[in-house]
This record gives structure tokens, C-alpha cells and sequence, in this order.
């Protein structure tokens, strides 16, 4: 019999623990990831030049990205591979939203903001089945209702983070680096990267 790969000395997870991954995971992937191209649009369109109708195209590549996550998170059975699809959207909306700071070129942004828009599917669906799974398994209450405070909290932390970050960086570019730095305090917590949920 295979011997699993953690040993049976790591703490089992509680329902609180792998909630606030969820959580976490959805600020991360919802609200920094997608969501906070907008507070940070009229800087981005003040400083760069970058006009109306290529910000209407940003944002709709990024529904796109996210289109084609759900797409491939539904085709994808093995709870394995959507654990490992959601652990690389969680680090995925990292670089992303960094990656906005380093090019003013409207391809790359549109790469960035189709890839953000996978970060999302990946956080909301992919998230959001595995903690449904993990608490059903464990004879608990699948409280998605709790979960999806990260929606919203994803939208305010996006909204506030702009207003304060930009009397901090003026710049538009300094302000998305200062988006994924926030991110980290979100990326670290999830303890969804190291739970298997194929147990």
C-alpha cells in the first residue's frame, strides 16, 4: 500500500482553517486578480495614454480568460489536477497582477488580464468544489454561503487597496506591484495548496 506523502504527524486541517483558505483564496484570485482593474483603470488610462475602447478590450478579455476556466474546470474530473489547476491560479494572480506594472505594450497587458480571468475560474469554481468536498467528506455542513464572503471581500479589499495605495505610489505601475505585495497576505494562509482532498 502506498504510504501517503504526508506523514501522519501533520495536524489534520480544521473546517475553520480550509473555510478561511477558501476565503483567502477568492480575495486573491476574485478580487485582486480580476476585480482591481478597475479602481486602477483612471490611472492607468491618465498615465499611459491607454484610450476607452482598449480598456473595454481589457476587461473583456479578461471575461474571456474566465469564460474558458469554467470551461476547462467542468471538463476536468480528477480532483488531483483541479487541485493542481487551483494551487497555479493561486500563484498565477500573483504574477499577473506584478506582470501589469512591467510593460505599457496592449498585447502583453491582454495576456495578463485573459491569464487573470483563469486565476478567477480557478478560485471561484475550482475553489469552491474542493472546500464543498472536503467539509461533505468530513460529515459537515457545505456552508458556501460563509465561503463566498470572499467575493465581496475580494471587491472591497480591491476598492480600499486602490484608494490607499494610491496616496501612497502615485504611479500607476507602483500601484499594481503594491496589489501583488497585498497579495501575499492572502496567498499565504491557504492551507487548500497542501490538503489532499483525494483522501
Amino acid at each position: 500500500m502506498t504510504t501517503p506523502t504526508h506523514s501522519s504527524t501533520t495536524r489534520p486541517l480544521q473546517a475553520w482553517q480550509v473555510m478561511l483558505g477558501g476565503i483567502c483564496g477568492l480575495v486573491l484570485t476574485i478580487g485582486l486578480a480580476r476585480f482591481a482593474y478597475t479602481p486602477l483603470l483612471p490611472a492607468l488610462q491618465t498615465q499611459t495614454g491607454l484610450n476607452d475602447a482598449a480598456a473595454g478590450g481589457l476587461a473583456a478579455i479578461n471575461y474571456a480568460g474566465y469564460i474558458v476556466g469554467a470551461l476547462v474546470t467542468a471538463w476536468m474530473d480528477d480532483v488531483r489536477w483541479r487541485h493542481r489547476f487551483y494551487s497555479a491560479g493561486l500563484w498565477m494572480a500573483l504574477l499577473t497582477t506584478a506582470a501589469m506594472a512591467l510593460s505599457t505594450w496592449l498585447p502583453a497587458w491582454g495576456l495578463w488580464r485573459f491569464l487573470g480571468g483563469l486565476c478567477g475560474a480557478t478560485g471561484m469554481l475550482l475553489g469552491s468544489g474542493l472546500v464543498l468536498g472536503w467539509l461533505m467528506r468530513q460529515g459537515r455542513r457545505p456552508e458556501l454561503g460563509v465561503l463566498f464572503i470572499g467575493l465581496g471581500l475580494g471587491i472591497v479589499v480591491s476598492a480600499l487597496g486602490a484608494w490607499v495605495l494610491s496616496g501612497i505610489w502615485t504611479l500607476w505601475s507602483d500601484q499594481w506591484l503594491a496589489f501583488a505585495a497585498l497579495g501575499l497576505l492572502f496567498f499565504v494562509p491557504p492551507p487548500l495548496q497542501r490538503l489532499k482532498f483525494w483522501r
